[in-house]
């Protein structure tokens, strides 16, 4: 696992340990009987899952895949850095009709520069070619994200090029975190930002994030395909389709029914639909 200088999660959990292929086969038979329709494959970090056991996130994905049961599972978040090892074998394992396609992928910034200090492991063009390929294969899929302003670091013009690659990626979801410092991690350490010009950063790139999330959400508008119903709100209930998009409709699916929709408008954060049959 990474060991980022802004981050405590190293500091309090250690390194990962993975568990083997066929426990976790195990346990997702037994929740398919107890009536599960959907499936989450998460760490702290998937990109290095099964590093220390001779396997990897492909492999357990293909595997879980080959459940004969009808499911649909969500791999979790995985960092940048580990995507050049296994990005060939996870575009091959994602084609299975029971992945959602869907990858969390934090780049928190645009800057080599920043992302060094960091000590992320990664560059932006890890995160760019992610996005790019895994489109590029799927057409419709959905790329989210993490995002950092303010790191200690950061200048204008890495917070620039942050903004240069959001507009170059259009992330569908962006998750945005103005910088805070964490004792014991080496960012703490560091001379830190102004929080007028903190927030100035957080306002400018929190408007391009909805800005892009709106404008990707209203493509699927006339989309009509399979949902997923896996949560009940007041008024409404939620489905997700093959893109793991967030659909709101107004009827009275059962929690784990998969119904064909229609998606009639968006908004920042979901689609709006209507079940057809």
């Amino acid at each position: 696992m990474s060991e980022c200088t802004f981050c405590q999660t190293k500091i309090s959990k250690g390194d990962l340990q993975s568990y083997r292929v066929g426990d976790i086969v195990r346990q997702v038979k037994t929740e398919l009987a107890d009536g599960c329709c959907e499936v989450w494959l998460t760490s702290t970090d998937n990109g290095c899952y099964g590093f220390d056991i001779n396997s990897d996130l492909p492999e357990l994905v293909n595997t879980v895949s080959q459940i004969p049961e009808k499911f649909f599972m969500r791999v979790g978040m995985m960092n940048p850095m580990y995507m050049p090892r296994i990005r060939e074998g996870l575009l091959k394992s994602f084609e299975s009709s029971k992945v959602f396609k869907f990858l969390h992928v934090p780049v928190q910034s645009g800057s080599d520069k920043v992302l060094n200090d960091m000590k992320r492991g990664h560059t932006a063009k890890t995160f760019r070619d992610v996005a790019q390929q895994f489109r590029e294969k799927f057409g419709k899929f959905t790329i989210s994200t993490d995002i950092i302003v303010g790191f200690p670091t950061e200048t204008e013009e890495d917070f620039q090029m942050t903004m240069q690659l959001l507009e170059e990626t259009r992330p569908d979801i962006g998750n945005l975190s103005r910088y805070s410092p964490r004792p014991g991690t080496d960012a703490a350490e560091m001379p830190q930002i102004d929080m007028v010009e903190m927030k100035r950063r957080s306002k400018l790139a929190y408007e391009l994030i909805c800005k892009i999330s709106k404008e990707n959400n209203e493509k699927w508008i006339g989309w009509k395909g399979e949902a997923v119903f896996d949560e009940e709100f007041e008024n409404q209930k939620r489905g997700r389709n093959f893109a793991y998009k967030p659909i709101f409709v107004n009827e009275e699916p059962k929690i784990g029914d998969v119904r064909t929709v229609e998606i009639t408008d968006a908004t920042v954060h979901s689609l709006i639909g209507k079940i057809i049959r």
